[in-house]
């Protein structure tokens, strides 16, 4: 499957320059003659490669973030709700929400139950 700029775009949430600069830095994609014209097309290889550039740079700048080590070791040793997140860590409870918004789309370990409990890893059920 090939995907267009645009696709592209959309799918890994960026600007549709940056992915054209990723094109000319790593020399992914590459010109094809299609029906509308010439167009830059990806490869799925090209997409997992750029998707994995983007996710990993994502995950370092966030782990640079205060608080976001201290949550994510919190969580690990044992599983509680937000408050208590707070203040285990000594954070306001409004950063630690907005710390754990955007660790979500990062961190897949991260998840919650129907209770509110977070966890860091799997929950044993």
């Amino acid at each position: 499957m090939l995907y267009t700029l645009a696709q592209l775009s959309f799918l890994l949430q960026r600007n549709a320059r940056t992915i054209y600069r990723a094109h000319q830095e790593y020399q992914v994609g590459k010109l094809h003659d299609t029906a509308e014209g010439r167009r830059l097309l990806f490869t799925e290889e090209e997409y997992e490669f750029l998707h994995h550039l983007f996710w990993s740079k994502r995950r370092t700048d966030l782990m640079k973030k205060k608080g976001v080590a201290e949550i994510i070791a919190a969580l690990k040793e044992h599983p509680m709700n937000v408050y208590d997140l707070a203040r285990y860590i000594n954070l306001s409870k409004s950063n630690v929400e907005s710390l754990l918004v955007s660790m979500t789309i990062v961190f897949s370990e991260l998840s919650e139950d129907e209770n509110g409990v977070l966890y860091f890893g799997y929950c044993e059920e």
